[in-house]
């Protein structure tokens, strides 16, 4: 198997979701968007993953821009997939968002995965958190030096 080459990883998201489950899917691009993609010319920061056609049963990555433009691009996943996503998303009312972009044995791959947006307290209970255990950390080294 050959290496993952990563395009784009969403940093942001592990802060502001909550991330249930993950999952791979393929990318049905035109020609054009290889090129772009793989410089880097292409934001993905606002964009999402719906539902569309007949029953809900294709889904399409929305919101993603190449070159300034706005497009929309199908996702390649089974049809009993699919179903199961929409299925969860529906039942916990959750999004599906963008985790990451990378190359797999020639191919764009998508990380996609069932997040809920966190609250800003939730936000800023976490960052107290992390200052808090810095705290702690500095002064426990401060301890064990000076004994």
């Amino acid at each position: 198997m050959k290496k993952k080459t990563q395009y784009y990883f969403n940093r942001r998201a592990s802060f502001d979701y909550v991330l249930y489950e993950r999952e791979e899917a393929g990318i049905e691009l035109k020609e054009n968007d290889y090129p772009q993609i793989c410089k880097g010319a292409f934001d993905a920061t606002k964009s999402f993953v719906w539902f569309y056609g007949k029953e809900k049963r294709e889904m399409y990555w929305v919101n993603l821009v190449i070159n300034g433009l706005t497009k929309k691009r199908k996702l390649l996943m089974n049809r009993h997939e699919i179903d199961s996503w929409y299925k969860k998303s529906k039942q916990k009312k959750t999004t599906i968002i963008v985790l990451q972009i990378y190359k797999k044995n020639g191919k764009f791959k998508l990380e996609i995965a069932q997040a809920k947006r966190k609250q800003k307290w939730e936000k800023k209970q976490i960052l107290k958190e992390k200052e808090l255990d810095k705290e702690i950390k500095s002064a426990h080294k401060y301890f064990v030096k000076n004994l």
